[in-house]
This record gives structure tokens, sequence and C-alpha cells, in this order.
């Protein structure tokens, strides 16, 4: 027996698919003796997957017990069984009630028949818009959005071009730091946060995602004079086995502050568990400037160049409360003294 898995993950920008056609091996041919096939299709949080067959044709048995084809309605055979298909009759269409869609396919050693082909697609926001010009809007817009979605759109546009986004209407829940429900607007590795009305935005690149998401989700890009970051479900206890990371870039001539304004990570002499990482440059290469844990609160922490890496790693079976941190940017100012001797300072900047 032969077996093959594939996990489709519309979620992942290599994979952004919003629909798709899932067909036997060698379909329309006869698919081959003694195969065991698993695929799994997984959307992002709160949309599902509507499913339908253009085409069925396996060997028939009593109860399936031959060849036949298996559909969970969750991410694996542990979820709960749509219904098990055999013989001729195309299978109905249907719809899963979470994110996730499992198919198994089982051919025995006597038998072949030509298979099947299932199509698929998202059912919810988001997509691939392309074109010289478009507009998308949240979901149910004018009304309210609902709650735990997550829509990412992927505005694409001719080679040589950029990609103007005017946001014309902006009414999304505010928190001072955007750690309820948050716009992102990513342009390949970049990541724009901000609080308030976004009238223009002009791209360099050629693909420009957009993503409305709920908080949960933790880590980032910013660039920014200043900002706020903290672990994922702050100030509630932050989940065990998570792993995100910030990367924080200011002025090419100026340096990055950050200051803790709170502080409950997992205690241990060396900080080996629960921790908070701290490099001096772009990834977990870079010098490490400081590794985190315990309860008292961080001295400033301050880069010697215009980025600063920080990585957060939770694998403790104890929860507690996470962190948040306050970042700005500052610049070192070469001044002579009246003994004519060369100091430098951190002169942080405020905006007023």
């Amino acid at each position: 027996m032969s077996s093959a898995y594939a996990r489709i993950l519309l979620d992942d920008p290599q994979g952004k698919s919003r629909h798709g056609i899932l067909e036997s091996l060698n379909y329309p041919n006869n698919y081959p003796l003694n195969e065991h096939c698993n695929w799994t299709i997984q959307t992002t949080n709160g949309n599902t997957l509507n499913y339908s067959f253009r085409a069925f044709d396996l060997e028939d048995g009593t109860g399936c017990d031959r060849d036949f084809l298996k559909l969970y309605d969750g991410p694996d055979v542990q979820s709960n069984l749509i219904g098990t298909f055999c013989g001729q009759s195309l299978p109905l269409a249907g719809t899963t009630t979470g994110t996730s869609l499992h198919v198994v396919f089982y051919s025995d050693g006597l038998n072949t028949r030509s298979g099947f082909q299932m199509l698929w697609h998202v059912n919810g926001c988001g997509g691939e818009l392309s074109g010289p010009s478009g507009s998308f809007h949240s979901p149910g817009y004018p009304n309210r959005y609902p709650s735990n979605r997550e829509c990412i759109w992927y505005i694409h546009t001719a080679p040589g071009s950029s990609i103007q986004l005017t946001i014309q209407e902006f009414d999304i829940e505010y928190h001072a730091n955007c750690s309820y429900d948050v716009l992102e607007v990513r342009a390949l590795d970049l990541l724009l946060k901000n609080t308030q009305v976004t009238h223009f935005f002009l791209s360099l690149y050629r693909v420009l995602p957009v993503a409305l998401h709920p908080p949960f989700s933790c880590g980032g890009i910013f660039q920014a004079t200043s900002g706020e970051i903290h672990s994922g479900n702050y100030p509630q206890p932050y989940k065990n086995n998570t792993d995100c990371s910030w990367l924080i870039q200011v002025d090419y001539s100026h340096r990055v502050l950050l200051n803790f304004t709170d502080f409950d990570i997992e205690n241990h002499p060396s900080c080996d568990s629960d921790n908070v990482a701290v490099f001096d440059g772009a990834n977990n290469e870079a010098p490490l400037l400081r590794k985190l844990c315990g309860t008292q609160y961080p001295p400033t922490i301050t880069s010697s160049k215009n980025l600063m890496y920080i990585r957060l790693r939770f694998d403790a079976t104890t929860q507690h409360r996470g962190f948040s941190a306050h970042f700005t940017e500052g610049n070192f100012i070469i001044y002579i003294n009246a003994n004519l001797s060369y100091h430098q300072f951190v002169c942080i900047r405020h905006n007023f």
C-alpha cells in the first residue's frame, strides 16, 4: 500500500487560494490499487469551506468496505465524520462548521475506477484582488463586522507598478496599542499599524496583503518612531507553546529604546523556560542584549543601531500575565564639554 498526505493552508502567504479542485490520483484515469491518501484544507479564522463533487466513481461494496472516500468536519480523523462514500452517486454538497475539511481516500487491491473530483472554495471574507483599480470592505459593511473573524486580501498589480490604497471610511474598535481589533497593511515585509484613519498609503511593491483579524496573534514588524508591543492575550495569561517575534526599525541615524511597562514571565535561574530575548539587530542571529524572565521590570534596553529584534518563547505549564513594552527612537548626540572631551548620551525624540 502507498500513502500520501497533503495540507493546504489558505492563511499562508504562499497558499492564498480561495478555491480549488481536489482529485483522486490519475483522475480522470483509474486510480491505483492499494492507495491511501489524506488531505486537509484549512482557511483562516471565522471562515468556512464549501465543497461539492463534479464526478464520483469508486468501487462499490457493502457498507463501503472496499474503496471509499471519507469527509471530516475538522482538521483530522478525530473530527466529526461527515460521511463515508463509495459507488457512483455524487455525495451531496456541504459546508464545514469550522475552518478545516479533512478528506481520506482508500482503495483496496481488487478493482479500480476513475475516482472523484471535488470542488472547494472559502466561504467568508478576504480574497485576491487585481487590476488597475478596485475596492473591498470588511465583512458586513456598512453594518458591524462579526466577532472572531480573520480576513486577508491580496492586492496585485502589473510589474513595475505601485499600489495606492485609500481608506475611505474607518471604524474599528479602539485600543491605545491596537491590541483588540486591528487592520494591518503589509507591503512584503513592511507592517504598518495605526489607530487613526489612514487617508493615503503608497506601496512601492507589487503585492500588498491587507489583513483584518482579532487580537489573538502576536509579533510583527514595526517601522515607527514609537509604539507599544505586548505578549499575545495580554493582560490575560499567555498561552503555552508560544513563539512570537517583533522587529522594530527606526530611522537609520537613530537607535531603539525599549522600556517594559509590565513584566510577568515565569522565573527560572537561567531563563531557559519562558523568556523574552532582545537582540541587537534584525534577527536572532544578532548579538543578544538581554534574556529576561521573572516579575521585576527590566531596565531600559538600547540598541546600537536602528534595528531591534525581540523574541518571546513560552513553553511552561504554568501561566503568567506576559509583558507590555513601549519603544521609541533616540539618537546619539556627540558634544564637547568644558574640558573638551567627548561624551555620548541618548536623546529621546518627543512629539508635542
